[in-house]
């Protein structure tokens, strides 16, 4: 049998405060209660702790051993029931986000770090397929991806942040940087710089191209949004990215579609089991009382 942590309790509360009485209080037990959990422990291992008087209660030898070892016992249990209540009150934690495009949650980030400035973040990247793996595995708290709702994993819940057209970047200097928009056609006469399989930006934009029976003709695949805009501004082709990507980039042309109805939702998803986590529905509460168009 394992050792009764309610007796230990108790006769760690007799030791330190030297009274049944004041233990009891400290209990919320009655003095029987406590006189007869310590005297059970003694009981079970034949070992004597107390050495009880009229006047006074004093410890035996084995009786200071065992505080000693109490005494580290209930310290760490303190410190752990310090650790989850602050955890519970957002006073400390973390959340981990695997982010496709990190553009699209960063606003939230800082809103609720407004909140709860003593909560860490983690951000990293990858395309939606491996945001989602990371999530599904409990490697991060959160993904955002670029995902259709109704093909994402059914142990996730999601949130749809936004929804933002496909447009075309081009660097300042390239002769489409002017225009108002371009014809969905134009694109196949086009170096493109599109994003690495698994991509859900270039799943997207390779379908909007295959039905209206248009070739792509890529000048460089490269990993990561990020790539993709230094790619384009170093003049190596153009390409499509949600109309939301593209914001930062002051030498970077944004240029509307003509004829492509296609857009790209960005979702949140986490896994449903770790809703009730604190730090989980702390965050999921501020995305949906600041979703983009609030923010």
């Amino acid at each position: 049998m394992t050792i009764s942590h309610s007796q230990l309790r108790a006769f760690h509360a007799v030791a330190t405060s030297g009274s049944f009485t004041l233990a009891a209080k400290r209990l919320n037990l009655s003095q029987p209660a406590v006189s007869d959990q310590v005297k059970k422990l003694e009981d079970r291992y034949n070992i004597s702790l107390l050495v009880r008087s009229k006047r006074q209660i004093t410890l035996s030898q084995q009786g200071e051993k065992l505080l000693s070892i109490t005494n580290t016992i209930f310290s760490a249990t303190d410190d752990a029931e310090s650790y989850l209540t602050k955890s519970k009150q957002l006073q400390t934690g973390s959340i981990s986000i695997a982010a496709d495009s990190p553009v699209h949650v960063m606003p939230y980030i800082k809103v609720f770090k407004e909140k709860h400035p003593n909560i860490s973040f983690t951000l990293s990247s990858g395309n939606s397929e491996e945001c989602i793996k990371k999530v599904i595995k409990h490697e991060s708290d959160f993904s955002v991806t670029a995902e259709p709702s109704n093909i994402i994993d059914p142990r996730l819940s999601t949130i749809e942040l936004s929804r933002d057209k496909l447009v075309v970047i081009a660097p300042t200097s390239h002769p489409w940087s002017g225009r108002k928009e371009v014809e969905l056609h134009e694109l196949s006469n086009q170096p493109i710089v599109i994003r690495e399989k698994g991509s859900m930006t270039r799943i997207v934009f390779e379908k909007t191209m295959k039905e209206k029976e248009l070739p792509i003709f890529p000048s460089i695949e490269v990993e990561g949004r990020e790539a993709v805009l230094e790619m384009v501004l170093a003049g190596l082709g153009i390409s499509v990215v949600s109309e939301a990507e593209k914001k930062g980039y002051k030498d970077i042309a944004s240029i509307p579609i003509r004829g492509c109805s296609a857009k790209m939702s960005e979702i949140l998803s986490w896994q449903t089991s770790q809703s009730e986590k604190a730090t989980t529905s702390a965050f999921i509460d501020c995305v949906k009382n600041n979703i983009r168009t609030k923010i």
